[in-house]
């Protein structure tokens, strides 16, 4: 009979690639959220009432912070080989533009609908809609790294 312990490590070594793939979106998100906080708050203090400048700035800022930050935990923890990237690197770069692209519109449409519609103080909106953009992200993102299989 099998203990906890080697079926634990039975599916960290199966899933290796994706638990630090995840890992490393996830704190590629909460550094960004902490950077969004601070930029979303002085545009806000900014350019009074104009959301869409507001909402265009926060997704700039987004964009480079996680890329970023991303790319180099990738590196790091040089989970895709370069010989690997250099063969799967269309794949790779659909998974992470499709994701991306959800990323983007579900966060510029829900930081302007959020501060046109709710007047939630401008900390909690970006806290809000950063949370909402990461779920599509993570979630689109690991569909599509499964089905291209990029990390198996």
């Amino acid at each position: 009979m099998m203990s906890i312990f080697c079926l634990i490590k039975e599916f960290y070594t199966k899933n290796r690639n994706f638990i630090n793939y995840n890992k490393n979106l996830v704190i590629s998100a909460i550094i960004t959220a902490i950077v969004d906080i601070v930029i979303v708050t002085l545009s806000a203090l900014t350019f009074i009432e104009n959301y869409l400048l507001i909402s265009s700035i926060s997704l700039v800022a987004d964009f480079i912070t996680f890329n970023s930050i991303f790319v180099i935990l990738l590196y790091r923890d040089n989970i895709i080989k370069k010989e690997r990237l250099r063969q799967d690197s269309m794949k790779f770069l659909t998974t992470l533009g499709v994701a991306e692209i959800s990323y983007l519109i579900t966060k510029f449409l829900t930081t302007y609908l959020f501060f046109q519609l709710i007047k939630f103080d401008s900390a909690q909106i970006s806290i809000s809609t950063t949370a909402l953009a990461w779920i599509c992200y993570i979630v689109i993102s690991n569909i599509l790294a499964k089905r291209t299989k990029i990390l198996t």
